[in-house]
């Protein structure tokens, strides 16, 4: 069988400065239904590192991966040696020649440290553009646009019609808590009835006929599922397990309900239909 493309893509920026940044990004290549299945996110603080000391450990991360995404805002970093993390990382993969996309924070009117001027200086020299986001959705939708442009250029692979419209829904309707990717539950903390149920809605199918994959594809492809290191391991996201989970208070203690009785007159839309096309909804 033929081996599924997975890209490895190096998430780099000032960890703290754009810990939510560096997060979105990360979620949105575990839950986009495109990206996810030829993507895989690395960030370095999330590796498993050697126990043996190494200030440049994140260059050998850098050296096994195929695309090199860099977000700057207003920090330079700290220094090692005479250049920053990102800045070496930066120089890593133009020595590699590796495919890279930059994203900057704000405009040219936006205050920045003199270290990142004169680095934005560098990229320019090198005849690297960068784009501007201003927000966190805007970065997201720039990501998705160029990295599934890049698969369909050189694999010759594009998102499906549904893959394309579920993917840029998905940024729209989905909040940082929402897809917040949750290590610690699994399928089993979720409640199979509901899910099949749901998943029967979203496939337009009986729920005698819903199989496991027709589940785990119909939750993955809208947020609520996101894929571990290890293929095939699906965990809920926030979304995922506030939705469908047996006791979602044990991972949100503060998780409620808020119902109120209406009128027949003022009747809400199926919250079933409301939930799969990423809508709110008050009982």
């Amino acid at each position: 069988m033929k081996e599924r493309l997975k890209l490895r893509v190096f998430i780099s920026s000032v960890q703290k400065e754009l810990a939510s940044e560096r997060l979105a990004l990360q979620t949105l290549l575990t839950t986009d239904p495109f990206l996810q299945q030829h993507t895989i996110p690395v960030l370095y603080e999330r590796e498993i590192h050697d126990i043996k000391p190494d200030d440049k450990a994140y260059l050998a991360v850098l050296d096994g991966c195929q695309v090199y995404v860099l977000i700057l805002a207003k920090e330079y970093g700290d220094l090692v040696g005479y250049l920053s993390a990102t800045h070496h990382e930066y120089r890593r993969a133009l020595e590699h020649r590796l495919p890279t996309l930059i994203c900057v924070l704000g405009d040219s009117k936006l205050k920045r440290e003199d270290a990142l001027n004169e680095f934005l200086k560098e990229i320019k020299a090198d005849n690297h553009t960068y784009s501007r986001f201003q927000s966190i959705e805007e970065l997201q939708k720039i990501c998705r646009d160029r990295l599934v442009k890049h698969i369909r250029e050189n694999y010759h692979l594009e998102p499906t019609r549904e893959e394309e419209n579920m993917g840029l829904q998905t940024i729209q309707l989905a909040s940082h808590f929402e897809r917040q990717r949750l290590p610690e539950p699994n399928m089993n903390d979720l409640n199979v009835g509901l899910i099949r149920a749901l998943a029967a809605s979203a496939e337009e199918k009986p729920e005698s006929s819903i199989k496991r994959e027709d589940i785990n594809r119909a939750l993955r492809n809208r947020g609520y599922l996101w894929e571990d290191t290890d293929p095939g391991n699906l965990r809920p996201t926030a979304a995922g397990l506030l939705l469908a989970g047996k006791d979602p208070t044990v991972i949100f203690p503060h998780a409620r309900v808020d119902a109120t009785l209406l009128p027949e007159k003022y009747a809400m839309p199926d919250p079933v239909t409301m939930l799969l096309s990423g809508g709110r909804f008050r009982m």
